[in-house]
């Protein structure tokens, strides 16, 4: 039951992180929206380098007998990283982008959007799948309630800070009281540093590499374009985030549960591949017929400047099918080498698709997107099957 309570809170907080994207998206002014747009922008790209692959290892190192060390402190380790990392990010990322661009990004709101998505940083579900309960999922849902219909009413950078510092002291607060039940969490020493660093030198170059240029979309349509533009791909970019993030957690935690037994996750295998793709076959789906028939629009007016939101759900359906095979096939099978030639391939594309786009306006950024994810779909088929084949 409590990895149930993980999958809510994880596709809970990804839901209300975007219904508050379209909030401000639609009380902003045209200006003010471009500059959240923009910084939230940035958030993607510090976010795809902070995250370098920890989701693919962390729960195979907690859930497996790999660490025989303390967990809790090695869980600890990994969000630390992250968080440093992000904020690392965020700096470099903003002076590159105003000395790339003629329009520099605001400081404020990248200030403000920076300490909001701080506390979904040390919440993963995967550090919380065995001890979270129904008082802490309670507490974070109606806290974030909260904070989401103060937001509709008073939508402004200010009350953005105050309930990211709210929502911060709730995850504090959430890891305090899961800790009693069963030790998930804590500060890590050198020790639990050190070793989650081992974990992450597996995947974290070519990871962090495919993700930081697919993050980088909305600085190269900045720089080529103007932050308009860009504002506007972040939109759609959101839309494909929040399509990926409904799936996603379902797959971690389906990982976290059968990894420890090979066997069992062995003769499940092929059943979890289909029962997933179908999923992603019918969410897919249902948001492209909730845009065809304008569905989305009679909520958010917005919504109808995506233009070429089929790219976007394409990117998003190509992007969890890609997870899919990850997840249910790559890892339990110890194919890292797969993973990483496909993710290099995937560095390789996107860096001819930017040259086309930016040299030729041949080619949309939602398109790029779209045919970014392809590459990695593409990718980790054919070696697969160049694997399997050598193998034989």
């Amino acid at each position: 039951m409590r990895s149930a309570y993980a999958v809510y809170c994880q596709i809970f907080v990804s839901a209300i992180n975007f219904i508050i994207f379209l909030v401000f998206t639609n009380n902003l002014s045209p200006e003010q929206f471009v500059l959240f747009s923009t910084a939230v922008g940035l958030s993607v790209l510090a976010y795809a380098v902070a995250e370098g692959g920890i989701s693919y290892v962390a729960p195979k190192a907690l859930s497996n007998n790999d660490y025989k060390g303390d967990t809790a402190k090695l869980a600890g380790a990994f969000i630390g990283i992250s968080v440093i990392i992000y904020i690392f990010t965020t700096i470099i990322g903003y002076y590159l982008w105003g000395i790339l661009s003629n329009d520099p990004l605001s400081a404020i709101w990248v200030v403000c959007y920076l300490c909001y998505f701080l506390p979904v940083m040390i919440l993963p579900s995967w550090a919380t799948f065995k001890s979270i309960k129904l008082p802490e999922v309670i507490l974070l849902t109606l806290t974030r309630l909260g904070g989401a219909a103060y937001l509709w009413i008073a939508t402004s950078y200010i009350n953005l800070a105050g309930v990211a510092l709210f929502n911060g002291l709730i995850s504090l607060i959430i890891i305090y009281r899961i800790n009693n039940t069963i030790r998930s969490v804590a500060l890590p020493s050198h020790v639990e540093i050190k070793a989650s660093l081992g974990y992450l030198k597996e995947v974290f170059l070519s990871k962090t590499l495919a993700y930081s240029i697919y993050s980088l979309l909305p600085m190269v349509i900045a720089v080529a374009y103007g932050n308009s533009a860009s504002a506007i791909y972040v939109l759609g970019e959101r839309l494909k985030s929040m399509y990926t993030t409904i799936v996603q957690p379902i797959i971690q935690i389906a990982y976290l549960k059968f990894c420890g037994d090979k066997a069992f996750f062995q003769s499940k295998m092929l059943i979890g591949i289909v029962s997933m793709l179908s999923f992603n076959f019918v969410l897919g789906l249902t948001i492209y017929l909730v845009f065809r028939f304008e569905v989305a629009f009679y909520f958010f007016e917005r919504f109808r400047d995506i233009g070429e939101y089929y790219y976007y759900i394409l990117a998003a359906f190509t992007s969890v099918s890609s997870a899919v095979i990850l997840y249910f096939y790559i890892l339990p099978n110890s194919m890292l080498k797969v993973f990483r030639a496909s993710t290099f391939m995937q560095v390789i594309v996107f860096i001819l698709l930017f040259a086309i786009m930016t040299s030729t306006n041949a080619l949309s950024p939602a398109l790029v997107l779209f045919l970014g994810e392809l590459a990695l779909l593409m990718s980790i088929l054919f070696f697969i099957f160049k694997k399997k084949n050598g193998e034989n």
